[in-house]
């Protein structure tokens, strides 16, 4: 007696190569885009640090006269030419105007007050200090006589963000 031919059960080699190579392009392509969306979380990190350092350390320096022989309060305007003296790192303390920040680097950063919260090793803060053109960078008439304040914010990783503020004589 012979027996009939009955259907086919399961696949075939050639079928399951095929599967096997199609589930590893989507399995790529996935593993691409997740890759892709991490790296990226890391700069969000680095721009909120970088903000939180330059608001603290631009809060520091503007607090400060525009010059050293600016009177007590401001009032009157420091008459002199503008200058910028540059300062050194180790008395921050008797700080007396803005100028004296120039050229500052502190690596790790650190606040005058010497408090500054836990995760940013790595990070360095430098700060220049500039006289201006006041009618060409600030376009204002009225005011004579202006400091311009950069620090720059470098992370581990080497990324760098600037943040720029004016200090006027006023």
């Amino acid at each position: 007696m012979m027996r009939s031919p009955t259907a086919q059960r399961g696949v075939t080699l050639v079928e399951l190569i095929i599967t096997v190579v199609i589930i590893s392009i989507a399995l790529t392509g996935t593993i691409i885009a997740f890759s892709n969306v991490v790296g990226r979380s890391s700069d969000t990190l680095f721009q909120s640090r970088a903000l939180a350092l330059a608001q603290a350390y631009l809060d520091e320096i503007l607090g400060q006269p525009f010059d050293r022989e600016t009177p007590e309060g401001g009032i009157p305007p420091y008459p002199g030419a503008c200058r910028v003296t540059g300062g050194d790192a180790d008395d921050r303390d008797t700080f007396r105007s803005v100028d004296q920040y120039d050229g500052l680097v502190f690596n790790p950063p650190e606040l005058a007050s010497g408090v500054i919260s836990e995760g940013y090793q790595g990070y360095s803060v430098s700060i220049s200090v500039s006289c201006v053109d006041t009618s060409v960078e600030l376009g204002d008439g009225d005011i004579q006589q202006a400091k311009r304040i950069e620090v720059s914010i470098s992370s581990p990783t080497n990324q760098t963000a600037v943040f720029s503020a004016y200090r006027g004589n006023f």
